[in-house]
Order: structure tokens, then C-alpha cells, then sequence
């Protein structure tokens, strides 16, 4: 069996373990140095990369705020447009208005040419022409010519009343 360590084997190992790590707490001391050092660089350049970033983020902020504004005013141009596209749409309304009232006038004034053209038609058909008259007149004219010549045989009228009738216008026969 093994026997317990007495205070004395104690305090030896602590003693050894110390001499064993003396040694190491330069190098502990060291690793930590360096550990903070490396850190602090690690830090700086965290610190360089986000003021850079910060910058390039402040130039795109500016940018930005510069293309609001131009689209600020493109915006107050269209809106100047849509007035004006407003504007000519109530002139083309007025326009439109215009013209159905000149579409109205004009096809009232086709019935009425229409109605004109029927009453010319009905006028035409009943109308009599010059020749158609003269036609008439010779008809007449050969009957009242007929009926002379039956009642100068017929010895109801002599000759010179004969004469006389023939001679009469517009068709007169003088012989």
C-alpha cells in the first residue's frame, strides 16, 4: 500500500512545479504581449476597413440625396406636363363639342337638301318643257286645222273666215 504524502512531499512538489513553470511565465507573459499586440493590429484595421466603408457609405448617402433631388424636379416637370396634357385635353373637349354641333348643322342640312332633291324630283316629273308644249300645240293645231277644213266643206264657214282662223298664231298657214 501506498502511504499518504506528508506535509514536507507536499511542499516539494509545489516547489518543483513552481521551478517547472517560472520558466513558462516569461513565455506566458510573452504569448500575452503578443496575443495583445495582435489584437490591437486586428482592431486597427477593423477600424481602418470601417472608417473606409463609412466613407464610401457617406459618398453613396450623398450621391443618393443628389439623384432624390433630380428626380425631385423630373417629378415637378411631369407635373408641369400633366397640367399642360390637362389643359389641351379640355381644348380638345371643346374641340369635340365643336364639331358634333357641326356634325348636327350638316345633317340637318342634308335632310334638308334631301327634301329639296324630292320636291326638284316631284317638280321635274310634273313639269311640262318647252317641246313638250309645242308638241301639244301641234297636235292641237293639226285638229283645229282637221276641223276647219271639215267645216269648209260642209260649207258652214266660207273662205276667207277659213283664211282668217288658219292665219291665226302661233302656227299660222298662209297660203
Amino acid at each position: 500500500m501506498e502511504r499518504e504524502p506528508t506535509n514536507s512531499d507536499i511542499l516539494l512538489a509545489i516547489e518543483q512545479l513552481s521551478n517547472k513553470y517560472a520558466s513558462t511565465d516569461g513565455r506566458i507573459d510573452q504569448l500575452i504581449t503578443t496575443t495583445d499586440q495582435r489584437i490591437d493590429e486586428v482592431l486597427e484595421a477593423i477600424h481602418v476597413f470601417s472608417s473606409s466603408v463609412d466613407e464610401r457609405f457617406t459618398g453613396h448617402d450623398a450621391r443618393f440625396t443628389s439623384m432624390d433631388e433630380r428626380f425631385d424636379r423630373m417629378d415637378q416637370r411631369f407635373d408641369g406636363m400633366d397640367q399642360r396634357f390637362d389643359r389641351m385635353d379640355g381644348r380638345f373637349d371643346l374641340m369635340d363639342q365643336r364639331f358634333d354641333r357641326m356634325d348636327t348643322r350638316l345633317d340637318r342640312m342634308d335632310e334638308r337638301f334631301d327634301h329639296v332633291d324630292e320636291r326638284f324630283d316631284r317638280i321635274e316629273a310634273t313639269m311640262v318643257t318647252k317641246g313638250d308644249l309645242i308638241v301639244l300645240m301641234r297636235k292641237e293645231d293639226r285638229k283645229l286645222t282637221a276641223l276647219v277644213g271639215e267645216l269648209r266643206q260642209r260649207d258652214v264657214l266660207d273662205q276667207t273666215a277659213t283664211h282668217r282662223i288658219l292665219a291665226m298664231e302661233p302656227f299660222s298657214e298662209r297660203n
